[in-house]
């Protein structure tokens, strides 16, 4: 006992008020790192400069750690339902149509759960819970502030195109992207703005985010996605559900009916052309219909992993209404069929632990501000589930920013939870 307990006292005298100081300027610096990365997912095209961000800021934070005697890994709920999925997938790979394509998009998801365990040891590091807190303030912040950018040029381009509410056909899109891309990152931002104007006190700041949430409003409504719109619905029923005000949850499904007529009210008026029509709807049945076919031809490990896979499966035109060059338009239905049935438990556990562990003891917690967070960022991921649904959107700087805002909410449970124990 005594042995430990001098080498305990040894590595402390070893480490010196100015080296601590040192190592939180270091986690000061990566805060600031995550908070660019988080900033740059805005523009697809600079994703790569993203990766080179991150493995520059990984690789310093790993080394940091390690001179600092401190562990890289911060334990979660989370870790063990990951590391299962991402076994199993390997584990497949060599079942795949294609194993080289398979592991390389293998690989991708590696680094995502990268991004998300960086993000933690970033958060986690920082001098003190208050420190942490604000840099999720940050990351919020400007989140909405590169939505409000997006918003604002999708919207302008939208108009100068010669867009409005008469037809469907030309949509609002992303700067460098697509209008799918655009609606998921409104579903992302919107509730982020909500919840800084709950927050923040100062009157211009609040202003700005009123101002921002109608453009990021405008432009999920202008980019015309459906699974977009059935997000927001979603999210706000989910939102009502996390607070506990099961009162007013009919109360937003009914705002959600009359919206749906009124919407189907202008499309028979001669407004929003192409909203009701079911080419699309028809076209992702078909796909999800031969999915099906293939996951029961291939129960165990399915096909391969990877969006490409699918339409490997069925070179030139596949049967049925599926479109030509197929894909499954649904990240739920390229894991499925792709790594096979085993995949579905895994999934359903892993968003068990994810939900359970972002909404703990939120009615108990007396900190406003820990709560709305945490709840904001359980929204945020109903509403990025939601979306990937409907089409696959799972990677590249989209995924790095839900995995950057997950790890905040997660963050900010561990430490509730290191308080309520007295241990923080």
């Amino acid at each position: 006992m005594r042995t430990s307990e001098s080498l305990a006292l040894n590595i402390g005298a070893a480490i010196q008020p100015h080296q601590v100081a040192r190592q939180n300027r270091v986690w000061l610096v990566q805060g600031w790192g995550l908070t660019l990365i988080a900033l740059m997912s805005v523009w697809p095209q600079l994703f790569h400069y993203q990766e080179y961000l991150f493995f520059t800021l990984l690789i310093w934070g790993v080394i940091s750690s390690w001179r600092s005697r401190k562990s890289i890994w911060i334990k979660t709920q989370v870790d063990l339902p990951l590391l299962v999925l991402l076994s199993w997938i390997l584990l497949t790979i060599p079942f795949s149509i294609d194993p080289s394509h398979s592991f390389s998009e293998w690989r991708k998801l590696v680094v995502n759960f990268l991004i998300f365990y960086w993000a933690l040891l970033v958060l986690q590091r920082q001098v003190n819970v208050q420190v942490s807190r604000k840099l999720v303030h940050q990351i919020f912040f400007v989140v909405v502030i590169g939505a409000f950018g997006a918003g604002g040029y999708s919207i302008w381009s939208f108009w100068e195109q010669g867009g409005g509410l008469l037809t469907r056909g030309l949509r609002a899109v992303a700067p460098g992207s697509g209008s799918d891309r655009l609606a998921i990152y409104m579903v992302m931002a919107l509730p982020l703005a909500v919840c800084l104007i709950s927050l923040y006190q100062d009157l211009w700041k609040r202003l700005f985010l009123i101002c921002s949430l109608v453009v990021l409003f405008f432009a999920e409504f202008f980019a015309y996605s459906r699974g977009g719109w059935l997000a927001l619905a979603i999210q706000g029923i989910s939102f009502a559900g996390f607070r506990g005000k099961f009162s007013i949850i009919w109360r937003v499904a009914l705002f959600c009916v009359i919206c749906l007529i009124l919407l189907f009210a202008m499309s028979q008026a001669g407004y929003l052309d192409g909203v009701f029509v079911m080419e699309s709807v028809s076209d992702r049945l078909g796909c999800w219909k031969l999915g099906v076919q293939e996951l029961v031809s291939h129960p165990l490990f399915g096909i391969g992993f990877g969006n490409e896979i699918f339409g490997r499966a069925f070179p030139g035109d596949p049967p049925g209404p599926c479109s030509e060059h197929a894909h499954l338009h649904s990240s739920f239905m390229m894991y499925v069929v792709g790594s096979g049935i085993p995949v579905i438990p895994i999934l359903f556990w892993l968003a068990w632990k994810t939900f359970s562990l972002l909404l703990r003891e939120t009615r108990m917690i007396m900190d406003r501000d820990a709560v709305s967070l945490k709840v904001t960022i359980a929204v945020v991921t109903v509403g990025y589930i939601t979306c990937n649904f409907f089409n696959y959107l799972f990677t590249g700087s989209l995924a790095y920013l839900f995995f950057i805002l997950l790890a905040g909410g997660i963050s900010i449970s561990l430490s509730s939870l290191h308080e309520n124990k007295g241990h923080y």
